[in-house]
């Protein structure tokens, strides 16, 4: 039974190893987004109630006109969406309101996961991790000049399918239930 047990320990280990470095998918494609990320909640921005678990903060964004609208400057002016747990976020945004400017730096976890640059209306853009994330910091990509944007139809998801740590945890574990239960069996009889 130790066997067993190191074995578990072993598998485990390996697959929160693989976890720790997540990767993350960009998509231009709202309905591959959408294939890809499950089911999803979409905040529309028609009225002044955000989803259940959503919020933001933000220097200059606001909901009005059934949109979010906002100016992104580097290093002063910033959003940041705050919600339950998520693999995905994505959502339909224009960057012409004020004419292109910096583009739109997009970082979870303190990394930089996207930019978005030269946004016309109607351009998804959109991401999933491995691992999930509870906020995502919205700002400036450059210091040249601000980027003014709306954000349309912003959506969050699960994320899809399991990455394969999680897929090799799950059929070590089948594999160590049924050895345990052979292996009572046998000593009963």
């Amino acid at each position: 039974m130790n066997k067993i047990l190191l074995a578990a320990a072993a598998v485990s280990t390996l697959a929160f190893a693989a976890s720790a470095q997540a990767s993350v998918t960009i998509y231009n494609n709202e309905a591959a987004f959408l294939a890809a990320a499950g089911s999803v909640v979409t905040e529309d921005f028609n009225d002044n109630v955000l989803v259940s678990g959503l919020s933001f903060v933000s220097t200059a964004g606001s909901v009005s006109g059934g949109l979010f609208n906002d100016r992104a400057i580097i290093g002063s002016q910033d959003t940041t969406f705050s919600f339950n747990s998520a693999k995905a976020f994505g959502g339909t945004f224009d960057e012409t309101p004020g004419g292109f400017g910096q583009g739109l730096r997009f970082t979870v976890n303190g990394n930089v996961v996207g930019t978005l640059y030269g946004a016309n209306p109607g351009t998804f853009f959109g991401f999933i991790s491995t691992d999930a994330f509870t906020s995502v910091l919205i700002q400036g990509d450059s210091g040249c000049c601000a980027e003014t944007y709306n954000l349309d139809n912003l959506q969050l998801g699960a994320g899809g399918v399991p990455e394969p740590a999680t897929w090799a945890l799950m059929i070590a574990g089948f594999g160590l239930a049924g050895a345990a239960l052979r292996r009572r069996q046998v000593i009963a009889a």
